[in-house]
């Protein structure tokens, strides 16, 4: 609890300017996705899997415009320090278990076991693949555990699915505007997800 209200602390920091920023422009990026038909709550859905993505960046620690600096330190040997450090191992998948989660629940064409394992390897790979560029450890574990939590997200998502009838019926309907042939675009979340990234690299 400790370690989380440290975050907490920290992420709102810096961050306190940024948020604002990336709800406004997810919200009109979404509106021009899907030509101004989606629900506001998809609208708010797509605005915290931006919040999300923006604190994911932040914490993996990717580089910045004026930070970039080739000097890579890797970790290829899996669950080297699995005894040194395992409550990393835990908040690697801990910190991935919300992309799993929301991305089956905004988005229907991700609701596959396979999807989402890829969806969550490519982004924890991208993330890795940026940290070569920043004073961060490249680290196989990383990725490993970050595609596992997407996967137990998923699950859990499956769970609420199956023990709650009600709540499943609410969340298909919260999702239905999301995968109209009104859509411009076949990869919104990975629009968002590009949109966050570049805002951070160039204006944090």
């Amino acid at each position: 609890m400790r370690l989380f209200l440290q975050f907490a602390d920290n992420f709102w920091t810096d961050m306190y300017l940024y948020l604002p920023l990336v709800c406004m422009l997810t919200a009109l990026l979404q509106y021009a996705v899907e030509k101004g038909s989606s629900e506001p709550l998809r609208r708010i859905g797509g605005c915290l899997f931006s919040c999300y993505i923006l604190a994911v960046l932040w914490v993996t620690g990717v580089p910045v415009w004026n930070q970039i600096s080739f000097e890579p330190t890797l970790q290829l040997i899996p669950f080297a320090d699995v005894f040194l450090a395992p409550e990393q191992y835990v908040l690697n998948i801990l910190l991935f278990v919300p992309f799993g989660f929301f991305l089956p629940l905004l988005w229907k064409r991700y609701r596959s076991l396979n999807k989402i394992a890829t969806a969550g390897f490519l982004f924890s790979c991208a993330i890795e693949t940026a940290q070569l560029f920043a004073p961060r450890i490249t680290d196989v574990d990383d990725l490993m555990m970050n595609t596992a939590g997407a996967v137990l997200g998923y699950l859990l998502l499956l769970n609420v699915y199956q023990l709650r009838p009600g709540i499943r019926r609410y969340l298909v309907s919260f999702s239905a505007q999301g995968n109209t042939a009104r859509c411009r675009i076949t990869a919104e979340a990975a629009a968002y997800t590009a949109f966050v990234w570049l805002m951070l690299f160039f204006l944090f």
